[in-house]
């Protein structure tokens, strides 16, 4: 065994009693992403069967702890080839611990869990501490010695997750992150204009630096530096092509900046990494601190967001491109998840449908939905024609045309509570007052993060807040707010999976 004894004076002993409650257990983990270091799968192996044996666990949510804190907590002593085998191999820091829980309303019981979880026998323990173990080493070497930490242990019965970090540590390294954070955007907007991701798929293989370079017309050795800055971070992988020579090839994240891909994300990169876009930020400050109409946006570049699209045709096709790549990743998800949201609605009609790619996609998912695509002259003048589809300019705070079903793609995002509940009611106008409905696909904050998305939820109500007078992402709250002011009593939220969820309402 490479786990010798647990300690039960150790602070981890009592966190167990409690975990216990809780169905949560500890494994130990390489952390070193995705590269094995010898020794660690074993101890990995080991560490698992004791408590699994000990809670009979079921994984869910995971938090992290250097393995420094682990020692203390744990109070575990070693033996000798497990402390060499890490010592040799990596820093204790470098292992981390993940902490799987299952939640849980129970409150934690009396005592007495400890004869059940914890056998110790008085007798034999002392007699132990007199045996060698056996590995010709002292018996003080065969333990891990536990450094002095100041971090708190806060046990939270009922709630998922336990803080256990050193936030003094992890801010050492957070903070370069908000340093140099531009550097990642900045550099992927770069691999997508020399098209990095497509020259190496149609290439078809791993491709040699000096063929990527001439294949993109780039100086080798600054090719080289972007190419290592973006396979650090996984964007792309370096694989051994032969005994003297590497190439480049895709990962999951760069299919996703195909100028042409399935999944393709490029274009929201490159809206977002915008001169005019990027300007926004340089007035967040101030949008924050001054009660104006004036957004950051407007601030930057002299007039909104709506009026600067209308006028600069290179910025409206950026902007409609995006919408699209978003409406395909957001209507992929409902189309899979909630297809019955769709069912019975024989015309729909897109308010704010852009380039009209939302509603091609649901009516070729569903043949018998005839489709309107309603958004602003100049947008519409240039939107591509696709069959069951009809497109018709004009303005929702005016007008809605009719259908059975209204469709909301990020729209109402853009706009204040006021304005979202005028755009609500002329949508209500439009449908028929018996079997009609809107269906909203846009975030809502604060309600599930069982998806990790919550992160990039927060991400675009910054963004709206840099782009808008008044827009702003909502919680389900104030969703139910703008919905039940309109005359909407009753309504339905879907998770998708995406960072938007289906909202139904009706009337």
């Amino acid at each position: 065994m490479w786990i010798q004894e647990v300690d039960q004076n150790s602070r981890f002993f009592h966190s167990m009693i409690a975990f216990k409650q809780n169905r949560q257990a500890i494994r130990v983990i390489n952390n070193d992403q995705g590269k094995h270091l010898e020794g660690i799968d074993q101890i990995a192996e080991e560490a698992d069967n004791f408590f699994q044996r000990l809670l009979g666990v079921r994984n869910e949510s995971v938090v992290e702890c250097p393995i420094s804190f682990l020692k203390e907590l744990l109070g575990c002593s070693f033996t000798t080839e497990a402390k060499q085998s890490l010592q040799a191999r990596v820093t204790m820091d470098e292992i981390k611990v993940s902490m799987f829980a299952q939640n849980s309303d129970k409150a934690l019981g009396p005592d007495g869990y400890t004869s059940e979880f914890f056998k110790k026998d008085d007798d034999d323990d002392d007699d132990d501490d007199d045996k060698d173990d056996g590995d010709g080493g002292d018996d003080d070497d065969d333990i891990l010695t536990s450094q002095a930490l100041d971090i708190e242990l806060p046990i939270v019965l009922g709630e998922k997750t336990i803080e256990m970090e050193d936030m003094e540590a992890r801010a050492e390294l957070d903070i370069w992150n908000y340093v140099f954070g531009f550097s990642k955007m900045a550099v992927v907007k770069c691999a997508i204009e020399l098209g990095v991701a497509d020259v190496i798929q149609n290439h078809g293989s791993p491709m040699p630096l000096s063929d990527l370079a001439a294949a993109l017309r780039c100086e080798p050795p600054r090719l080289h530096r972007i190419m290592r800055f973006l396979v650090h971070f996984q964007v792309f992988k370096e694989e051994t092509i032969s005994q003297h020579s590497t190439g480049f090839s895709l990962t999951p994240l760069s299919h996703r900046l195909l100028k042409d891909g399935e999944k393709t994300m490029a274009p929201f990169i490159l809206l977002h990494s915008s001169p005019a876009t990027l300007g926004s930020w340089e007035s967040l400050g101030a949008r924050v601190r001054e009660s104006g109409d004036v957004s950051p946006f407007e601030a930057a570049n002299g007039t909104d967001i709506w009026s600067y699209t209308e006028a600069n045709p290179g910025h409206s096709k950026l902007f409609n491109d995006a919408m699209a790549c978003g409406a395909r990743v957001a209507l992929s998800a409902a189309i899979e998840r909630c297809p019955e949201v769709f069912d019975g609605i024989e015309s729909l009609v897109d308010v704010g449908g852009g380039n009209g790619t939302a509603l091609s996609m649901l009516v070729k998912a569903f043949p018998r939905i005839r489709g309107i695509n309603f958004d602003r002259p100049h947008t519409i003048a240039v939107a591509p024609k696709y069959d069951g589809i009809e497109s018709i300019g004009g303005d929702m705070f005016v007008s809605v045309p009719n259908a059975d079903a209204v469709f909301l793609m990020r729209v109402l995002q853009d706009w204040d509570d006021k304005d979202c509940i005028k755009i609500l009611k002329k949508c209500r106008e439009a449908i028929p007052e018996d079997k009609g409905k809107i269906i909203i696909v846009d975030a809502v904050l604060e309600e599930n993060d069982d998806d990790g998305l919550e992160f990039a939820r927060l991400m675009l109500d910054m963004v709206i807040m840099a782009n808008t007078k008044t827009g702003r992402q909502r919680t389900l709250k104030e969703w139910s707010f703008v919905l039940r002011e309109s005359g909407f009593n009753r309504f339905d939220v879907k998770p998708i999976r995406a960072i938007q969820s289906v909202i139904e309402a009706y009337p």
